[in-house]
């Protein structure tokens, strides 16, 4: 199958008219990795800059989410001290660059490199069914190649050997 390529115009325009826009384009084609994403003009922008403020954060993403609006934005590597008790008092610093940063929007244009058409959602016309709203959001046939009960016994090592100083991240 052949899959048609981000239109440069489409990019062109996107930075021309917009100042404040955020592109996902994807250029690994396969059957389930076919979408690219267009957000422009954001309605909030939520950015953190401190750990202490992540539990902040995360309740911020879920109110939008719940409200049916689009995020687009990042967490930093640094983001994740927040989120485990031990490295959280060990990272208290402010930091320059935001340790997370999300814009929320009310729309999103998604390329179809399959089919080579846009098609806009908006906050009206955004899927109400879960299932076809998973249909481009989706991370499918994720599988691990060892147990859980064997990960979770891995994972406390890391954790032991970062703390003990050994090494900083795995």
């Amino acid at each position: 199958m052949s899959y048609f390529s981000l239109p440069k115009k489409i990019l062109f325009l996107t930075y021309k008219n917009y100042t404040d826009f955020m592109i996902f384009e994807t250029t690994k084609f396969n059957k389930q990795n076919f979408h690219s994403y267009i957000f422009t003009n954001p309605y909030k922008t939520l950015s953190i800059y401190s750990i202490k403020q992540t539990k902040y954060l995360l309740k911020k993403i879920d109110f939008w989410l719940n409200k049916n609006f689009y995020l687009a934005g990042f967490f930093s590597y640094e983001f994740g001290y927040g989120l485990d008790y031990v490295y959280k008092q060990n990272f208290l610093q402010k930091t320059k660059f935001p340790l997370a940063f999300f814009n929320v929007y009310k729309n999103v244009t998604v390329f179809n490199h399959k089919t080579g058409k846009f098609i806009k959602y908006n906050l009206l016309s955004k899927p109400k069914n879960k299932r076809i709203q998973q249909k481009f959001f989706e991370i499918k046939n994720l599988n691990l190649n060892i147990s859980f009960n064997e990960y979770s016994k891995n994972l406390q090592k890391i954790k032991k050997y970062i703390l003990s100083g050994d090494t900083y991240q795995v």
